[in-house]
């Protein structure tokens, strides 16, 4: 069955000379329930799809549905070094541990690294806050808002619909976008929320990356992202009502 290339276990969705491939390309149904509680969602869609349908009005799975008319977010570059990455690290550390605090705020924390960037300096630690109310410097960020990271005012940054989100962002996977026809693979590594697990995912994968001198590769980049799997997350997940953080 072929999918997005999005799963990250490896061969777990192969098919050897002998098998038949399945494309889910042309299923593309996007159906809202009639109370506007579950949205049933076609294989051959993006979420970016799902966003847009939404705004605008797997085999199949049926998905609950969360009010959220606009979220406030950015991507801002929080720099190089090792002080930066103690800094992030215990940033990020902080956030999973009090996560469950704020439901209405979410964060993608990314260190990058690849064509371009300077061994001496090593990866650049970026995050990407998304946060689904008004205030300018939401408690739950505090640490990347001058506590430990420089801060970043979201004051400056506009609300925005997931839809618009989606319409900028899709762009860039379809021909002729940036990341359209990249071949990319992911790999997914649970571990417990200790500043030390963090400190060896992170150095054995950067450390890995400049021992095989990967960043010299033509079009090579690399991302190490924290997925947080908050208390709130699970609780929620396993009373079956969803979570929207």
């Amino acid at each position: 069955m072929r999918g997005g290339r999005h799963m990250p276990i490896a061969d777990a969705a192969n098919i050897n000379s002998t098998g038949i491939l399945i494309s889910s390309t042309n299923l593309q149904r996007l159906e809202l329930s009639e109370d506007q509680s579950a949205l049933y969602f076609g294989p051959g869609k993006r979420w970016g799809d799902a966003n847009i349908y939404l705004n605008e009005t797997q085999t199949g799975f049926d998905f609950r549905t969360f009010d959220s008319p606009s979220v406030i977010f950015t991507n801002p570059p929080h720099g190089f070094g090792s002080t930066t990455k103690d800094q992030f690290l215990t940033s990020v550390l902080n956030y999973v541990l009090n996560g469950s605090s704020d439901p209405t705020a979410a964060i993608i924390p990314m260190v990058r690294y690849g064509v371009g960037f300077d061994p001496a300096f090593g990866p650049r630690y970026d995050a990407i806050p998304f946060y689904n109310g008004s205030a300018s410097t939401p408690t739950i960020f505090s640490d990347f808002q001058g506590g430990l990271l420089p801060g970043i005012d979201l004051t400056g940054f506009p609300s925005i619909t997931m839809a618009a989100f989606s319409k900028a962002l899709l762009p860039a996977f379809q021909s002729r976008g940036e990341s359209h026809g990249v071949q990319q693979r992911f790999h997914v590594v649970s571990h417990a929320a200790t500043g030390e697990a963090m400190d060896i995912v992170h150095d054995t994968f950067f450390d890995g990356i400049i021992w095989y001198n990967f960043a010299n590769k033509i079009g090579f980049f690399a991302g190490l992202a924290w997925n947080a799997i908050t208390t709130q997350l699970i609780n929620a997940s396993n009373l079956g009502i969803g979570c929207p953080q």
